[in-house]
């Protein structure tokens, strides 16, 4: 049981879980899922200066065979505003430093696609990171 903020990170969940049966039945490769409640990085010092929390959506944690372990960030893109997108590009870039490669679950982006193609997106790029593509 994960603790969620919104419909969308529902629907991205259903889809790790997907792909998390998915990589188990056709890869031998075990998954977890978690749900980060605090900032990742390291304490900041008193000199640094203000920074917002870096809070992944989630982490899937991969471990391929022979015990090789791997995280890859899943973050939900539920939001199409400009500004909201700056931001989340400026943590991701963070988040791939610190936490592990970064896949996008878009509900807005490509505006001309469908969500089940989007969805298809998010099931291959996870399937690939965590098989180390």
């Amino acid at each position: 049981m994960l603790l969620i903020d919104s419909d969308y990170e529902r629907q991205t969940l259903a889809q790790l879980r997907s792909v998390q049966s998915w990589l188990r039945r056709r890869c031998g490769v075990l998954t977890t899922i978690d749900k980060p409640f605090f900032d990742l990085r390291p304490p900041a010092s008193m000199d640094d200066a203000p920074r917002p929390p870096l809070i992944p959506d989630f982490l899937v944690g991969v471990v391929r065979p022979g015990g090789v372990r791997r995280n890859v960030v899943v973050e939900t893109m539920g939001w199409s505003e400009p500004l909201y997108r700056e931001r989340k590009e400026r943590l991701h870039a963070e988040m791939g430093k610190l936490c592990g490669p970064v896949v996008m679950h878009d509900f807005h982006r490509p505006a001309d696609a469908d969500q089940a193609w989007r969805d298809q997106r998010l099931l291959a790029g996870a399937a690939g990171r965590a098989s180390g593509g």
